[in-house]
């Protein structure tokens, strides 16, 4: 539970990020103004105000009207699953942030809406930065005991423990059945955490 605490921290923190870059006054204003794919596209490479951002997250993207991610750095459109990522996001009309896989690496998003009133459909902004080996070590240092990031077929990404990261992949496929993994035996048994 204490890794789930440690993930759920750091999801909430990048739920604020994306809502605050989202309501970014500059942002707004290229948003309201209708520009193009291409000059967004120019904004986020070239300007001084996206910097930050730039630095924090590998990946950033926006989808204007549609699911589809309209504009995609840092990563191209087909090795990034951000489409349910959208839908979610404009569909609870609140920011969101999850894991989502991009090259075959777990990667932590976060989605907002970027709310412009003369937009029939709110465009919505999604930053994503990989989860590297430092961050899951942490979670287990904090757990006191192995973790394990899976895509729902194999392990991903694990710290801890060489025999309990060993039990642990034993539970990977069974994610959607609830919180709890008890293992067949009995004997151990393993929390359950879905992003």
């Amino acid at each position: 539970l204490r890794a789930t605490d440690g993930l759920g921290a750091h999801v909430a923190e990048l739920k604020l990020k994306v809502q605050n870059a989202a309501a970014n006054p500059r942002l707004q204003a290229a948003l309201q103004g209708n520009v193009d794919a291409a000059t967004l596209q120019d904004l986020f490479r070239n300007e001084v105000w996206w910097q930050p951002i730039r630095d924090e997250f590998k990946v950033y993207a926006i989808a204007l009207d549609g699911d589809k991610l309209d504009i995609l750095e840092g990563m191209r459109s087909a090795e990034f699953a951000g489409e349910a990522l959208v839908r979610s996001a404009r569909g609870r009309r609140e920011p969101i942030a999850e894991l989502v896989m991009g090259k075959g690496w777990p990667y932590a998003a976060a989605a907002a809406v970027a709310p412009v009133a003369e937009r029939t459909v709110a465009p919505v902004l999604v930053l994503a930065k990989p989860i590297d080996e430092a961050a899951v070590r942490s979670l287990a240092d904090k757990a006191r005991g192995a973790v394990l990031l899976s895509d729902g077929k194999a392990a991903v990404l694990e710290s801890g423990d060489d025999g309990e990261r060993e039990r642990l992949r034993h539970a990977v496929g069974a994610e959607g059945k609830g919180p709890l993994f008890l293992a067949p035996d009995g004997s151990w048994a393993a929390v359950v955490s879905r992003l």
